[in-house]
């Protein structure tokens, strides 16, 4: 899968944008953050997603992570995230759809119907349009003569007749939605093989949807050779090296919202992103890269929502991440750079016991890491030296007596203003 590299030290805390890339991730370092409390903390990390491949697809493994996939399932999600709610809720007919897939099989819809669906198409009449239009290509193909060939001939006749009448434009990667297809003829691994599956439906054949790295094809049952549906012609050996597993028509289309979901990060739309990966879990709970950019694109949303100055809603995404895999990396170094950011903001603002209760907070869940063990010092040597600076000497002697319940009767608290090392500190309030 994808490995963080040992980041270099940078004089910059401004996390590094990575575009997209095929099967690698790499976290930049941005330098050390605060030190004012002789705390060195680690720098932000931007994930990078795992994108699609040669043809689309997720990277697929028969390795199944457990943590907290069916909290999405069980409507959980917001008792996670908290108030981050969603910018569209979803229509009534992908509410039926969600609900029909949860073993994989479809019982309410119809397989075209339901990627329609899965492809953003929910509305009823536009639905039965592209319906329309399917039987009417599908007309102009004889299933009758089909059924009547032996079995080993008709799979073949199926994906010729499917290249012939439906997929008559190109192959492009991005083309993932069913409409499109059956409107311009462009078409990808995940369209084609929907279609195929549909056809083969229609004409007697037994076929099992195959996923493997970066692709999906087809397979006849008890067989080795892979039915490639983006081609014509094309029945190859199954490559041993390569894993694959059997899916079913419901797990696919949760490549279509996977692949309408990495449009959405590639367009930095983080809310439709995160909601498009809950529908392809919820689809396939077992799609790892699903996995991986539902918690990249909560960790790159922070982040980007930190730069905006929205602090409390950057941690949010942080919170909503560890919840569901508490030891992800990017997630645990963003958890400490947002408060960091967020303190010396409260202190720039004068707001100094609020950037205690926020560094509390975080020394309840974390109370090993430095900035929530020792941060509290800092605040309160930036706020002493405020209370110096606008002579009141009443309310620095009360924060002084503060220091010391908090921190011990021992604590020594430096007033001077200080050079920091590499980056944003706890500065005293402008």
């Amino acid at each position: 899968m994808l490995r963080p590299t040992n980041p270099p030290t940078t004089s910059t805390n401004r996390p590094i944008v990575i575009p997209l890339a095929k099967n690698r991730r790499v976290f930049p370092a941005a330098g050390h953050l605060a030190d004012s409390c002789e705390v060195s903390l680690s720098a932000p990390l931007r994930a990078r997603f795992a994108s699609p491949l040669r043809r689309s697809l997720p990277v697929i493994s028969t390795a199944v992570r457990s943590w907290a996939l069916l909290l999405l399932a069980l409507g959980m999600w917001a008792a996670i995230c908290g108030n981050i709610a969603p910018a569209v809720e979803p229509a009534a007919a992908e509410v039926e759809l969600l609900n029909d897939v949860g073993d994989g099989q479809l019982q309410r819809f119809e397989f075209v119907d339901a990627a329609l669906i899965a492809g953003g198409m929910t509305d009823l009449r536009s639905r039965a349009e592209m319906l329309r239009r399917r039987g009417e290509k599908y007309a102009a193909i004889d299933f009758t003569a089909i059924r009547k060939l032996p079995l080993a001939e008709r799979a073949t006749t199926v994906l010729s007749a499917l290249h012939q009448h439906l997929l008559t434009g190109t192959f492009r990667p991005t083309a993932t939605l069913v409409q499109e297809t059956l409107t311009t003829g462009d078409f990808n691994c995940v369209t084609a093989t929907v279609l195929f599956h549909d056809m083969c439906s229609r004409a007697n054949v037994s076929v099992e949807i195959i996923a493997q790295s970066g692709h999906v094809c087809s397979r006849l049952p008890n067989t080795s050779g892979l039915i490639e549906t983006t081609r014509s012609n094309v029945v190859e050996a199954e490559a041993a090296t390569r894993q694959s597993r059997v899916i079913m028509p419901g797990e696919l289309l949760g490549r279509i919202y996977y692949n309408r979901a990495l449009a959405a990060l590639e367009k930095r739309d983080f809310d439709s992103a995160q909601h498009l990966l809950q529908h392809s879990l919820i689809c396939d709970p077992q799609d790892r890269d699903a996995q991986e950019n539902l918690l990249a694109g909560l960790n790159n949303w922070a982040l980007a929502l930190c730069e905006q100055g929205d602090y409390a809603a950057a941690a949010r995404r942080v919170a909503a991440g560890l919840a569901l895999k508490a030891d992800y990396q990017p997630l645990l170094s963003n958890d400490l750079h947002v408060h960091q950011q967020w303190v010396a903001e409260l202190c720039r603002a004068g707001e100094f016991p609020q950037a205690l209760q926020v560094l509390e907070a975080g020394r309840a869940r974390r109370p090993t890491a430095a900035l929530f063990a020792g941060g509290q010092r800092a605040v309160y040597e930036a706020w002493l030296r405020h209370c110096t600076e606008q002579g009141d000497t009443a309310a620095a002697a009360q924060v002084l007596r503060r220091a010391q319940e908090q921190l011990g009767p021992r604590v020594k608290l430096r007033l001077e203003a200080r050079p920091m090392r590499h980056g944003t500190h706890l500065a005293p309030p402008r």
